[in-house]
């Protein structure tokens, strides 16, 4: 079942927590980086493909309780070079928006979009190699891009935030890690208070959104962010080459969007034969009818989530059992899934699957 709001539970798969793991869980934050790059030694397997090159790791989370773990405090983003001091160096990342679950958020640097309390993207920490990444550029109008539309025909608008972030660095060196933060809203709070309910967006806010780091060799490694587990806040994807590819789920023999009846499904998981997939249901908070451009099946915050794991047959299908867990007339869940590279490990996936949102109907 779920726990407090934001848990992740373990209805299979489960894996035995580290003390210090399991005390950051209660508490309500993520487990902490690895202190020497990618480890096994916390709840995240930063396990790599066999023929990886050019490697990072990220992870969003600010290390606080749900309701309060926000982007906008200090190193919520942690970025790392994965390779040795002599590999390539990080020239660029991407963070992309628009394939976030929570389907409406944006980056509010100016306090336009979202609530009133904006936050311009900064620099909170450089550590590793000689300490300074080489950050070019942290100005507005250099970073943020793609202003975001309220939906087909609608104008981008800079007032509703953007959709893109892109920085630049001139000597992001293998063993180097950067921690940053900035200011990310969903839109549907436009105007409000930043002391509103849905203002703190959390690393699991951002499942779904799409990284690309830029390599100096001139490589490039996509991810999605994902859902890290025994987390109740964080998110986190890996980047190399050899990752798995990114599944297609069916709800009910349907990918769209939908309203069900009940508490009990079938998600129809389709990838590559053999592998191990993680299906993530992620119940939200509906946006209503009084927020600022409403959308149908659209969510603005995640309320608590649960995973179901499965191996793909010699045709790369499953078909996965879920239960809405606490679901009443009204709300939304989202279904997504994604491929593993080791068994059940929460930061060592794949890019993430289509998404679906269901509505329980009356």
């Amino acid at each position: 079942m779920f726990g407090r709001k934001g848990t992740a539970m373990k209805p299979t798969g489960t894996r035995l927590l580290a003390a210090a793991c399991f005390l950051a869980f209660l508490l309500g934050g993520c487990p902490p980086p690895p202190d020497d790059g990618p480890s096994p030694t916390t709840s995240i397997d930063w396990a790599w493909p066999a023929a990886a090159t050019n490697k990072a790791w990220l992870i969003v989370d600010a290390g606080y309780a749900i309701g309060v773990s926000s982007t906008y405090f200090e190193d919520t983003f942690k970025l790392a070079n994965a390779n040795d001091a002599s590999g390539a160096r990080i020239t660029r990342v991407v963070f992309d928006l628009t394939t976030a679950v929570t389907r409406d958020l944006v980056f509010d640097p100016l306090g336009e979009a979202g609530d009133t309390a904006g936050k311009v993207l900064t620099i909170d920490s450089q550590t590793g190699g000689d300490g300074d990444v080489g950050v070019a550029s942290t100005d507005t109008a250099v970073v943020f891009s793609s202003p975001h539309s309220t939906g087909p025909g609608a104008p981008p608008d800079v007032t509703n935030g953007y959709d893109l972030m892109t920085v630049d660095f001139g000597d992001f060196e293998g063993g180097e890690r950067l921690g940053f933060s900035v200011d990310v809203d969903p839109n549907s709070i436009k105007g409000g208070s930043p002391e509103g309910p849905h203002g703190p967006v959390s690393g699991a806010d951002l499942h779904g959104a799409t990284v690309t780091i830029t390599f100096s060799d001139g490589s490039e490694r996509t991810n999605t962010l994902s859902l890290i587990q025994e987390c109740q806040t964080g998110s986190a994807a890996s980047f190399a080459v050899g990752l798995p590819a990114a599944p297609t789920v069916r709800v009910n023999g349907s990918a769209a969007d939908q309203d069900v009846s009940g508490t009990s499904h079938t998600v129809e998981v389709t990838g590559t034969a053999g592998a191990e997939v993680r299906v993530v249901v992620l119940k939200g908070s509906p946006v209503t009818a009084g927020d600022f451009d409403p959308d149908p099946y659209e969510f603005d915050d995640s309320l608590q989530w649960e995973e179901f794991f499965a191996t793909l047959d010699g045709a790369g299908q499953a078909s996965v059992a879920i239960t809405l867990t606490n679901g009443a007339v009204g709300d939304y869940y989202n279904v997504s899934a994604e491929q593993l590279i080791t068994s059940s490990t929460g930061g060592a996936h794949g890019p993430l699957s289509n998404d679906i949102t269901l509505q329980i109907a009356g």
